[in-house]
């Protein structure tokens, strides 16, 4: 079950508001309230966004229980693991039937399909001073089954096969591949949109 006395403490630690936690979730302080005194539970989507938030793991927001094993309450609350992949592999992982053969894994609060992978962003492309931003070392959750529209990040590959991670915008009326980090040209020409990222999450 969703640890709400934790969730309580870890907010008040980071000395931040119950709107501010709302406004960042994208629901109302009455929600945020609820959470806290038990009356309700935030769905998988919301517990990402606290997590991003607060900066911590969502193993944080698992009440422990002497007889239940983490995975199970991992489950009860709606939270998954998904593969982490080279974005070199992508295509290798679509093809894929099963997601039970990789190396390592990540818990995914994010609703998700089971064509969802992690990767780790390497470069400083996606980073940004203002709004979401993407440092070297965050994992990022990618759904190769969610439609991407024009402002979502992607992961997409080009005509000669590269992976990109990039930002999908239009550029004089013409669909582009654009870095958030405003040192890197725009990427124009032909390419694939292989999946929508969906969340990400900053290890310590």
């Amino acid at each position: 079950m969703f640890d709400s006395n934790k969730f309580k403490l870890l907010r008040k630690q980071k000395k931040l508001t119950l709107k501010e936690i709302a406004e960042y979730a994208g629901v109302s302080t009455v929600a945020v309230h609820k959470w806290e005194k038990k009356e309700t539970t935030p769905n998988s989507e919301n517990i990402m966004r606290i997590c991003e938030m607060l900066d911590v793991d969502p193993y944080e927001f698992i009440e422990k229980k002497k007889t239940t094993k983490k995975i199970s309450n991992m489950l009860e609350i709606g939270i998954k693991k998904v593969p982490i992949i080279y974005l070199t592999n992508v295509k290798e992982f679509l093809r894929m039937d099963k997601i039970n053969s990789y190396d390592k894994y990540i818990i995914c609060p994010a609703d998700h399909s089971d064509k969802t992978f992690a990767f780790s962003v390497d470069s400083d492309s996606m980073e940004s001073s203002m709004g979401k931003t993407y440092p070297k070392g965050v994992q990022v959750y990618c759904d190769t089954q969610k439609k991407a529209n024009l402002g979502d990040n992607v992961v997409a590959e080009m005509e000669d096969g590269e992976i990109i991670f990039a930002n999908f915008a239009n550029h004089r009326g013409k669909n582009i591949l654009k870095p958030l980090n405003t040192r890197y040209p725009i990427i124009e020409g032909n390419f694939k949109i292989l999946g929508k990222v969906i969340g990400s999450y900053h290890p310590e």
